[in-house]
Order: structure tokens, then sequence, then C-alpha cells
């Protein structure tokens, strides 16, 4: 019986979607041998992938009749969809307050440049903490670059996905049948809008990210010596916007309120919890109802999500009109009000 691949999901690489597609599923499964990912212990104080013993000195044997694939994003864009995507996950920031005793940072600047997310992507890879205090060297690197070279590894590139699917499809033997078209999964939320900052914000990641700057490269040019043996290049489109990861947001870890969608905007996030978790059980049933109604249509949800909420969180003479087109900018703008009015 033929084995399917390992596919390695390091975090904000496209990892959901590439899983879904090849495998069929309806939502991607917590971490195990397959799907190598991120997972918790048991204490619940520490996360950590579960990729670690890939890199392992006895992996050669261990994983030898195994193929493994592997993607990678360009290493600052990454880091900045994963800092996005934390901004309003309560359960990491608490993680980070827990590893770091501060508050998870407010700038992306700060994230960049907190000794923590060095080299996160090798981090991950050798199955590293999260937010850890952990270094990388040249024999960390060189361990990584070991087992590349001793297992079969796939390869792929997040700005390629079309060509990362075919690749992978390819190499595993597994048929696509000529679809054209394929989902495109979790979309991110939030994004800050990069400021004047920006180039000295890339000068000052490419002096504390070596080491993922030169896996990046290395594995660039293997995928594109990879590609270069397909026996025929199709193009395959990706459908799907960020409304499309309304309902994966809110079906999470338990279930979440919308107002935590762009929670990073607000001044003291902490209070806004609170706030949130002592109207938990009304909060929840309204979001429960409206997701049965709106039958995973996510701008749907929002905009009666809106109606219901708008006259019940704000003063009557707050006027806040839902922006039909596009109701997450009414959405956003609502959290901000709410929480930070009597800042």
């Amino acid at each position: 019986m033929k084995m399917p691949p390992i596919i390695i999901h390091v975090p904000k690489t496209g990892g959901t979607t590439l899983f879904m597609i090849l495998s069929g599923a309806q939502k991607p499964p917590v971490a195990n041998y397959l799907y190598r990912h991120v997972i918790m212990n048991d204490s619940g104080n520490d996360m950590y992938s579960n990729c670690g013993d890939i890199f392992d000195s006895d992996s050669k044997e261990k994983y030898a009749q195994q193929k493994i694939v592997l993607m990678l994003r360009e290493p600052l864009e990454r880091l900045e969809s994963e800092f996005g995507f934390l901004g309003n996950r309560e359960t990491f920031q608490k993680l980070w307050k827990i590893k770091n005793a501060s508050r998870f940072p407010k700038k992306f600047e700060d994230y960049v440049t907190h000794p923590c997310t060095s080299n996160s992507i090798c981090k991950f890879l050798l199955g590293h903490g999260l937010y850890g205090n952990a270094h990388i060297t040249d024999s960390d690197y060189d361990r990584i670059v070991r087992s590349l070279n001793e297992l079969n590894f796939i390869y792929g590139d997040t700005k390629e996905m079309s060509l990362t699917i075919q690749n992978v499809s390819h190499i595993c033997s597994i048929p696509l049948n000529n679809i054209d078209e394929l989902p495109k999964y979790r979309v991110s939320l939030y994004k800050q809008q990069r400021g004047k900052d920006w180039d000295s914000i890339k000068e000052q990641f490419q002096k504390l990210n070596y080491y993922d700057m030169k896996l990046f490269n290395e594995l660039s040019e293997r995928f594109k010596k990879q590609i270069d043996n397909l026996p025929s290049i199709r193009e395959i489109t990706f459908k799907g916007d960020i409304y499309d990861s309304i309902y994966l947001f809110l079906s999470g870890t338990g279930l979440r309120s919308p107002l935590e969608i762009y929670i990073s905007d607000v001044d003291n996030q902490e209070a806004a919890y609170e706030w949130i978790s002592a109207r938990k059980n009304e909060l929840d049933q309204l979001t429960k109802d409206l997701m049965n109604q709106c039958n995973g249509e996510g701008k749907r949800f929002i905009k009666s999500w809106l109606e219901e909420s708008i006259p019940t969180l704000l003063d009557k003479n707050n006027n806040l009109q839902i922006d039909q087109h596009d109701p997450l900018t009414t959405l956003r703008e609502l959290t901000v009000r709410l929480f930070n009015s009597s800042a």
C-alpha cells in the first residue's frame, strides 16, 4: 500500500490549503505523523512543532521510505502574516506572556526585533518551543540541510502554489483529475498597514534572520530543479476571499466572537477579552444562531451580526452604518468604538 506523504506545515505558508487539497479533508487535523504542525503540551504552557525528529541524527533510517513535503514562504512575509494572525488569538498571546513575561507586541517592528522570533522557520523545523530563547547555530542549520539531503523531500513555494501542488502531485502520484480551479483556505483576516518604517524593518529582519533567509534561498533552488522535471505544467487558479475565513476563525478553539477579529486595534486587549468573556454566553448564542442561518456565507454572517449587534453595543447617538460591500470595515470600526471609547 502506498504511504501518503508527510506534510510539514510551517505556520503561515499556505499549508492548510496544500493539506486540504492533497488530502481531500474538510479541515486540517490536529498535528500527527502525516501532518506536522504546532501542538500544545499537556500543561498548556508551551507549544512546539512535532517535526523535530525528522531532522534528528537517526532520521535517515526512520524515514527512509517516506516522502516529505516542505513548502516555504519568503521569511519576512511569513513573519508579517504570522504577526497579523496571532494578533487576534488569545491563546497565543497568553503563551507569549508566559514565555517572555511581557505583553504580545502591538507593533510589527517590536515583533521582528524580539529575540524569540529570529530564525523562526529553522526553530520550527527543529521542534523548538514557540517564543522560547533558543538560538540557531551553524550546526543547527547543518542538521536541517543534512536531512534535506538524505531524505526524500518534495519542495514548494507559497507564491507558486499552482506549481507546488503539481510538483507534489507528480512526485507522489496524487491525481488532480484535470482540476483547473481550487479553493484557497484561511485568507488572513487581520493585517496591519505597512508604515514608513518598512525599509528599516526589512533591514533589521535581514540581520536577525540569517539562517531562515539562507534556508529559503536553498529550498527555492531545489524547488526550481524539481519543477523542471514536471512532464507538463498547467495554470491552476485559486478562488476565495477574506470572507471565506470567517467561519474558520469563529469556530477555532471553542467559539470566538466576531469582536476578536480586530482586537489588535484595541488599546487594552486584556480588558477587551475580559469584557467578551463576561458576556460569552449571550455572544456565543447569537454567533451560533447566525452561523446556522447563514450556511457558511461569511459576508452574509458579518452583515447579519452587525445588524443585531450595533443597536445593543453602541450608544443610540453613535450612528454607525454598515458597509454593504465590505462589512468587515464596519466591524473594525465597531470594535474600536466599543473598546476604545473609555480610553
